[in-house]
């Protein structure tokens, strides 16, 4: 096998469809929130089993989640979030951008109430990078 054939068979590896690019993010984005549930889960101490239970749902699933067998919905996540007493909120960046301001928002103290797990106070901090100057259109300047 020549040198030429085998560098092209590497890079052949690596070229993937705009499906697959579709389907990989698909699966970070359910990776990304379950990193999330389960930091929350660390947290308070609860087990995947517990979770299951919460969520009416068996633990086989949550494993075929976890291992990215299956993509997480968003039923699943709503089921979840009221498992945990837990809201989530979305925010979305544009790709390019080098300079941004964004909030965090999470809950730093939680009590149990009828097997229930309840954040108690929210605290928010804000990230601040360099502003970005956005131009204003005629119509929008003052």
């Amino acid at each position: 096998m020549s040198s030429k054939s085998i560098k092209e068979k590497f890079n052949e590896l690596f070229v993937t469809t705009e499906d697959e690019k579709i389907d990989l993010r698909a699966q970070m984005l359910s990776f990304e929130f379950l990193a999330e549930f389960t930091n929350y889960m660390d947290h308070v101490e609860m087990k995947r089993k517990e979770l299951a239970n919460s969520i009416r749902t068996s633990q086989s699933y949550l494993t075929q989640l976890y291992r990215g067998d299956r993509l997480l919905n968003f039923k699943t996540v709503a089921k979840i979030e009221r498992a945990l007493g837990i809201k989530i909120t979305i925010s979305s960046e544009l790709e390019n951008k080098s300079n941004s301001t964004f909030d965090i928002k999470y809950f730093k103290n939680f009590s149990i109430d009828q097997n229930r797990i309840r954040p108690t106070s929210l605290h928010e901090k804000k990230i601040e990078y360099n502003e970005i100057e956005i131009p204003q259109s005629e119509n929008m300047a003052a």
